[in-house]
Parts: structure tokens; sequence; C-alpha cells
């Protein structure tokens, strides 16, 4: 049975991400290989497809760059590092933003078209995942898009600490486990990727709801 990561571990997590925002946005804002999934899910978005939810939006990035491609789109984004959504409402303007953590998902109001959630899967422990994609379903609007990115691995919850010294906890997912929950959610999978950065595996998919 894998473990549970606790508000404290949380919190530690989202100081080291306050400490080190923008050096993340730099680092990742023109990653190749991310942009390249962003592009797989505009080029799968419908005209109807125009109200965005980015869970765990760090920077703006996915948003910054679905926005780009998709003229128009509302975009209603969350994360729960201040720093982290401070450089979003630089970068979009335009956008709606609150300060929310994952587990928190069912608090918002209305449907969305497209769900995204970038890296955020691997600051939640099993269970809270699975509350989670529950959340996510009930959110999302008939044929709307998921699109979701995690760590491939089958393991607890762990800390990972940088040489500086700082933490954050994270926790590892099996591509089979997130596949089996999004499909007895009604969802199912369009599109799937995976690399390999850093010896880490990161899984990247799209599904679909209610076809």
């Amino acid at each position: 049975m894998s473990g549970q990561i606790s508000a404290a571990d949380t919190a530690q997590t989202v100081a080291t991400f306050d400490k080190h925002a923008k050096a993340y946005r730099d680092a990742f804002v023109l990653l190749p290989s991310y942009l390249a999934t962003f592009d797989a899910l505009a080029d799968r978005m419908q005209p109807s497809h125009r109200r965005l939810l980015d869970l765990a939006c760090g920077p703006g990035t996915l948003s910054l760059h679905l926005k780009s491609r998709v003229p128009g789109l509302d975009i209603t984004a969350t994360d729960l590092s201040p720093q982290m959504l401070m450089l979003a409402k630089e970068a979009l303007p335009d956008g709606e933003f609150h300060c929310l953590d994952l587990r928190d998902t069912a608090s918002l109001t209305g449907e969305f078209d497209v769900i995204a959630c970038a890296f955020g899967l691997p600051y939640l422990d099993s269970h809270s995942t699975a509350q989670f994609l529950k959340d996510c379903a009930a959110k999302l609007a008939s044929e709307g898009l998921l699109y979701l990115s995690f760590i491939e691995c089958d393991g607890n919850p762990h800390v990972q600490t940088n040489s500086h010294g700082d933490s954050v906890w994270r926790q590892g997912h099996t591509a089979d486990g997130i596949q089996s929950q999004l499909s007895a959610l009604g969802l199912t999978p369009l599109w799937q990727h995976h690399t390999e950065t850093r010896g880490e595996t990161e899984h990247f998919l799209i599904a679909i709801k209610g076809q």
C-alpha cells in the first residue's frame, strides 16, 4: 500500500517552488519535448473547446502555448505556489487565477472543455490522485479533453532534495494504473507518449470524455 503525502510535505514542496519559480520557468518555458505534447493537445482541440482549466499551472507555460495556437481561449488556472501564480498572471493577464491545492479541484465552479495538469500528479499520493481524477472527470464537459503528464514508476512517496538543500515530495504513478482509473470514469485515451528525461520516464496522455 502506498503512503501519503502530508500537509507538511506539501507545504515544503510549495516553499521550494516559490523559491525557484523563475528558474523553473526559464528552464522549462521552451523545452521542445514538452511543447510538442502541448501541440498534440492543441491539434486535438475542436472549435467548441473554448474553456481551459490549467491545474498546477506553474508559470503558465502550457496555457500560454495553447493560447498562441487557439486564440480566444478562456483560461482558468490554479497553482498552490503564490510565486508561480504571479509569473502566470504576468504571462496571461486575461486569465482567471486561483491559489488552490489540486485536492480542492471540486471547489471550482462550472464545466471546462479542456482540463490540463502538467506534472501535477507527481505531488499527489495515490489516494489523492484517485480523487483528483474523479474531480477532473466531473468538471469536464462531454467530449472534453483531459491532458495529464506524470512520472512513470511504482513506489511510495519520497523526498527529492536539490544541491541547495531544497526538497519536494513526489509520488510516481503507473501508466496502466492511470489509464484504468480514467476508463472507469468514462474517459478514453486518444494519444500517449513517453520520454526519458534525467533518468526518469515521463508519461503524457490525452483522453476524451464520452467516446
